[in-house]
């Protein structure tokens, strides 16, 4: 619930600025899809080598007081991505740990993919203004048609503007 809450916060407060684009390829390793964005590869729950790559405009909030830092990734079609990590600075956060770290991506045709095991690395937490990027990887889940089934999430990335 805890993790709901953040993630449901990060959303209202920066879902309205941002203008994005979603692409998926199928390839093996993560596109570069532009100076802000979010990408990784799936396999598993009838995915084989299958990118999810968000090209965008990201934004990302720190919440000092809370501790956690939210990036945003969304497009005109209803599609939209969240990585969340309990922390305002570099280091590795632990994914299934806390319940405070995790992914999550929504696509408009009711696929759903969240990451339920693995890590979150943040290298670089730029001041406002910014970027805040990172790497992610781990076991997820995958709910297609309301069957939900084990992936394995990798070669995750991410880099997004900080706002606040």
């Amino acid at each position: 619930m805890k993790f709901a809450k953040k993630i449901f916060m990060v959303l209202i407060t920066i879902l309205p600025v941002l203008l994005v684009s979603c692409s998926k390829d199928s390839t093996t390793s993560p596109i570069d899809t532009g100076s802000y964005s979010l990408s990784c590869v799936v396999n598993g729950g009838g995915y084989t080598n299958q990118t999810f790559a968000f090209s965008l405009t990201a934004a990302a909030v720190t919440n000092p007081q809370e501790g956690i830092i939210g990036c945003t990734f969304t497009d005109n079609e209803g599609n939209s991505a969240v990585i969340v990590f309990s922390g305002t600075t570099t280091g590795t956060y632990t994914v299934g740990e806390t319940g405070d770290n995790g992914l999550s991506i929504a696509m408009e045709n009711n696929l759903f993919l969240g990451i339920t095991s693995g890590s979150i690395i943040v290298t670089k937490v730029g001041s406002v203004g910014g970027d805040i990027i990172g790497t992610f990887s781990g076991e997820g889940i995958v709910i297609d048609n309301s069957v939900p089934q084990v992936i394995q999430i990798t070669n995750g990335k991410f880099k997004a503007k900080r706002l606040t």
